[in-house]
């Protein structure tokens, strides 16, 4: 084997030279198709952005437009600027909304108490049917114990 047929056979790692071309000519070719793809992409992507740059033009100088008209200007500070009495009504209403949640905490400050309160007497009258109970009790021990007794024949 001549030193010129070893130097390709280890350059190429012992594949065929025929082989490893035809492989390199495909990886290029797909690269190639790769790259035109993508380039095909980026035109479209392009133009896209062309056209919607211009469409934001377009809108920016339609809103300039309209900003420089005195009726658009006037309708939009009459929007932005909420009428004088609205603010009252807006401060009388607040007010009241205040008023409304102090009544209800003390409502419902009342509620408990109340609560508080029914369960003492609903304990007490417990303890008064107790009590009575034991006083019908003691008092029919007394009875017993001063009734004159029955003679016994």
């Amino acid at each position: 084997m001549s030193a010129f047929a070893s130097f390709h056979k280890s350059f190429f790692g012992g594949f065929r030279e025929s082989d490893v071309i035809r492989y390199l000519d495909g990886m290029m070719k797909e690269h190639q198709k790769e790259t035109a793809r993508l380039k095909e992409r980026l035109e479209k992507a392009e133009e896209e952005l062309r056209t919607r740059t211009g469409q934001l033009s377009a809108v920016c100088e339609e809103v300039e437009r309209l900003k420089r008209e005195p009726k658009i200007v006037e309708t939009i500070k009459e929007v932005a600027v909420p009428p004088a009495g609205m603010e009252e009504e807006l401060a009388q209403l607040r007010q009241q909304n205040k008023t409304l949640s102090d009544l209800a905490a003390a409502r419902d400050q009342k509620i408990a108490d109340l609560q508080s309160a029914l369960n003492d007497i609903r304990q007490k009258c417990s303890d008064a049917s107790e009590l009575s109970a034991a006083l019908g009790q003691v008092l029919s021990q007394c009875r017993e114990l001063t009734a004159p007794e029955v003679a016994q024949p």
